[in-house]
C-alpha cells in the first residue's frame, strides 16, 4: 500500500520541479528577447503630396501675423535650416522653399498636433529640449516654434516672448526612449514624435534646387530665432 503512495509522491515532486525549471528558463529567456522597435506613422503622412500648388509661388510673400508654426533644423552641417512653416491660410513652405496649399484636413490635423505639443510639460532645459537616447552624440536638433497666428508685425528682440518652443535632439523614426524623463514621459511624447516626423517629410522636397528667394522671405519674418 505504501509503495504506490511513494511512487505518486516522487512523480508529483518531479512534476513540480520540472514546472519550476521550465518557468525559470522561460522568464530568463524573456529577459534577453529584443524589444520590438517602435515604427513611426501618422494619418497625415504624405500631406505635401496631397497639397495643391500655390497659384503664385514667385510673388508669394509670407505674412508674419499668419504664421502658425515653423520647424527649424540645427545640425553640424546646417546651422540655420528650415524644415517647414505653416500659415493660417493653409500655405506651407518646405525645406527648399517650395510653396503649396495644404488640404484642410491635413492643415487642421497638423496644427492640432502643434497645439498638443505646446501643452506638453516643459523640460526646464535649454530650448525646452527633449533628448532621444542614442549611442553617439552630435545628432541634429529640430526646433518647433509655435506662434498660433498671433505674431505682431514687428519681431521682438527676444524670440522667446513671441513663440513657444519645443525641440527634439536626435529624432528617429525607430527610437523614442529619452535620455532623461520629462514629467511622466520616459519616451518621446506621441504628438511630438508625430509632428517632428511630419516635419521630416518637408525635408524630402521634390525641388532639385532651393528657392533662396522664398526662404529668405521666410527667414525675414521669423525674427531673432537663431
Amino acid at each position: 500500500m505504501l509503495r504506490p503512495l511513494f511512487i505518486c509522491a516522487i512523480v508529483t515532486i518531479v512534476a513540480i520541479a520540472c514546472y519550476q525549471l521550465l518557468k525559470f528558463t522561460t522568464l530568463s529567456s524573456l529577459k534577453f528577447l529584443p524589444m520590438s522597435e517602435p515604427t513611426w506613422s501618422s494619418g497625415y503622412s504624405g500631406y505635401l503630396h496631397r497639397a495643391d500648388p500655390h497659384p503664385n509661388p514667385k510673388t508669394f510673400t509670407p505674412i508674419r501675423s499668419a504664421l502658425e508654426l515653423v520647424v527649424l533644423r540645427n545640425s553640424q552641417v546646417e546651422h540655420e535650416g528650415i524644415d517647414l512653416a505653416i500659415f493660417s491660410d493653409r500655405t506651407v513652405i518646405d525645406s527648399k522653399g517650395g510653396v503649396r496649399i495644404l488640404k484642410e484636413h491635413d492643415f487642421e490635423g497638423i496644427v492640432e498636433l502643434a497645439r498638443l505639443v505646446n501643452n506638453l510639460p516643459s523640460t526646464t532645459g535649454f530650448r525646452n529640449q527633449w533628448r532621444v537616447q542614442h549611442d553617439r552624440t552630435g545628432r541634429p536638433i529640430d526646433r518647433i516654434l509655435y506662434a498660433g497666428g498671433k505674431l505682431s508685425p514687428i519681431p521682438r528682440e527676444r524670440y522667446e516672448e513671441e513663440y513657444t518652443e519645443t525641440s527634439v535632439y536626435g529624432f528617429d523614426k525607430h527610437q523614442i526612449r529619452l535620455e532623461g524623463s520629462v514629467g511622466s514621459f520616459t519616451t518621446l511624447a506621441p504628438p511630438l514624435w508625430e509632428l517632428v516626423g511630419l516635419a521630416m517629410e518637408a525635408r524630402e522636397s521634390e525641388r532639385e534646387e532651393p528657392d533662396i528667394a522664398v526662404l529668405d522671405k521666410l527667414k525675414a519674418i521669423l525674427g531673432n530665432v537663431y
